[in-house]
């Protein structure tokens, strides 16, 4: 069962919103201003891993980038956002 089963789970559903890390700002339902926080990272919903954020949307993690110069993760900003 697990032969069978396996290769349908190791997708990510539809793709849409893809694991990364770094860069600009990038919001699904919001527009991203230039003075936001850049983005730490994001996850995305992913059946293999077990994880559904919103409806299929994502976990983000913003970061200003003084604070991450300086190593100052607790004012770190994580938000659910869906499609």
């Amino acid at each position: 069962m697990r032969a069978e089963l396996e290769p349908k789970l190791r997708n990510i559903y539809r793709a849409t919103t893809p694991h990364r890390m770094g860069g600009p700002r990038e919001l699904l339902q919001n527009r991203a201003e230039p003075d936001d926080d850049d983005l730490l990272f994001q996850i995305g919903s992913d059946y293999a891993m077990g994880w559904m954020w919103g409806d299929l949307g994502a976990l983000f993690v913003y970061l200003s980038p003084v604070y991450l110069k300086m190593r100052w993760f607790k004012r770190a900003d994580a938000r659910i956002d869906g499609h």
